[in-house]
């Protein structure tokens, strides 16, 4: 759910222009941001490091691309953040989650 916020934020701040001072532009380039820092804090170095690692840079590629969005009052840098971003979405939504005894089903 995370992935599909940061995307509809992105998709939506790509439909603004980014030089009107009244449009929402920069909010919802905050908002996708906020969500690409959360993704990044909620990774667990113990568990896989390298996979860590990988993702780590990955979500600073997105984060890097979105502040370049805002420095530059641009759409342009937003493209190669939704599609990494859309991406990772896709690629988690085909990992099979195995049970385990008591956890809820997804």
């Amino acid at each position: 759910m995370l992935y599909a916020g940061a995307l509809r934020f992105i998709d939506r701040a790509a439909a603004c222009d980014p030089r009107d001072p009244t449009s929402q532009f920069v909010d919802l380039v905050y908002r996708a941001e906020a969500i690409v820092t959360e993704l990044h804090l909620s990774l667990e170095a113990q568990a896989e490091p390298e996979f860590v690692e990988r993702m780590g840079s990955l979500y600073d590629f997105v984060s890097s691309e979105l502040q370049q969005a805002l420095v530059e009052r641009s759409v342009e840098p937003l493209d190669n953040a939704r599609a990494v971003l859309a991406k990772l979405a896709d690629a988690w939504s085909r990992v099979e989650v195995e049970a385990v005894p008591g956890a809820p089903r997804p």
